[in-house]
């Protein structure tokens, strides 16, 4: 099964063909969870959140899950994977999602 998200494409294989529901439906959830936790172009997610608050905010376990990988891939990286770059990509005009922009 082939698909796209977040202006990305992917595809999706399973040992047996049986399991490809299963699969997909795994596959779908995740997707939204990390959609209305992580994607800074929805005014309602705990990243946009995040980013605005000025104090504590409460976030689900979709978002430590999150942060904990996005910490491990800039460790592993030395620094190469930087999850702390929202101002860089600001000035550089990424400010709209991969479908608004065309």
């Amino acid at each position: 099964m082939n698909f796209t998200t977040w202006g990305l494409s992917g595809s999706l294989h399973t040992e047996k063909e049986s399991q490809l529901p299963f699969a997909q439906d795994r596959l779908h959830h995740w997707i939204d969870a990390l959609d209305v936790s992580c994607n800074r172009f929805r005014d309602d997610s705990e990243i946009s959140r995040l980013n605005a608050a000025q104090g504590t905010v409460e976030v689900s376990a979709t978002m430590v899950r999150a942060l904990v990988a996005a910490r491990r891939a800039a460790e592993l990286t030395e620094g190469l994977c930087d999850p702390t770059v929202l101002p860089s990509l600001l000035a550089l005009g990424y400010d709209r999602d991969y479908d608004v922009l065309g």
